[in-house]
């Protein structure tokens, strides 16, 4: 794609569904919003009325979504922990502890590559918690996560770790596999990403003002989501072996481009009301 297109590196790799739009637009517009908007929202995504139905139907029965009468919506009064990890994506690992130079291990050698299915989802689950291979079928991260070892075990078995992994924690490794670990990750490469999705992401916000107000919709909160998407698989390294201050800085720039998106989604629902 196009190198002047910033929504060419952050576009999402799959379709926003009815459901996440929903939920995004409650979220954005901090209380309850109309059928007749979801809808048409909807359509700016290539969503159908019907499908936006659905959806609302089946988030009032599991209890995130209730009716507020006169066909509104808003979040459950109930659903307020839902509302939060929506709104605090920047807290989905928890803020990084200073390191004591111990890790993390996964030994998973009893977990079968025959199940296609179960492999790929333990295979994301090291991917979305920042683990690298140090050698075969033993794969490290720093411990430098709120929840320590204990977490780290839960949180990977809720992501689809498979049962027969083996977590454990590293006392200390010998030197040299501690320096080969501590290389697993490459600091020059982390600093480029998140510079590259800091200056995409600035790039558009400057182009947001610019485009038709439904095309600006759509585009902030595709371009949105797919920021936050990546940065949610970021390894959230300790300073030892990460560019942290960079990192703080695009998650700063992820909340202002936040901002902005919500500015024009308000607008565009105020425009559209019935």
């Amino acid at each position: 794609m196009s190198g002047n297109n910033p929504a060419a590196v952050l576009a999402p790799s799959a379709p926003i569904t009815a459901a996440d739009l929903v939920l995004n637009l409650l979220l954005g517009r901090g209380g309850p919003l109309s059928v007749h908007a979801l809808c048409r929202a909807g359509r700016l995504f290539g969503i159908r009325d019907g499908t936006i139905r659905v959806a609302l139907t089946r988030l009032q029965r599991q209890g995130k979504i209730a009716s507020t009468g006169r066909a509104h919506y808003a979040f459950a009064p109930g659903a307020s922990a839902l509302s939060r990890r929506l709104e605090d994506w920047s807290r989905h690992f928890e803020r990084p502890r200073a390191w004591n130079h111990r890790w993390i291990g996964i030994h998973d050698t009893g977990v079968p590559r025959s199940d296609k299915v179960v492999w790929r989802h333990h295979v994301l689950a090291m991917s979305l918690r920042g683990f690298a291979t140090l050698a075969p079928r033993l794969h490290v991260r720093p411990d430098n996560l709120a929840g320590g070892v204990e977490g780290m075990r839960t949180t990977l078995l809720d992501l689809g770790l498979a049962p027969q992994a083996i977590v454990f924690g590293i006392e200390s490794l010998d030197e040299p596999r501690h320096a080969r670990a501590c290389r697993l990750w490459d600091r020059g490469e982390l600093l480029r990403g998140y510079r590259s999705q800091r200056a995409s992401l600035a790039k558009h916000a400057r182009a947001l003002p610019r485009l038709p107000l439904d095309e600006a919709a759509r585009d902030s909160l595709l371009i949105g989501r797919a920021a936050i998407a990546r940065f949610m698989r970021d390894p959230m390294l300790p300073p030892e072996l990460a560019p942290v201050a960079a990192r703080e800085e695009l998650v700063a720039a992820i909340r202002d481009y936040q901002r902005a998106a919500r500015r024009i989604w308000r607008a565009w629902l105020d425009a559209n009301a019935p």
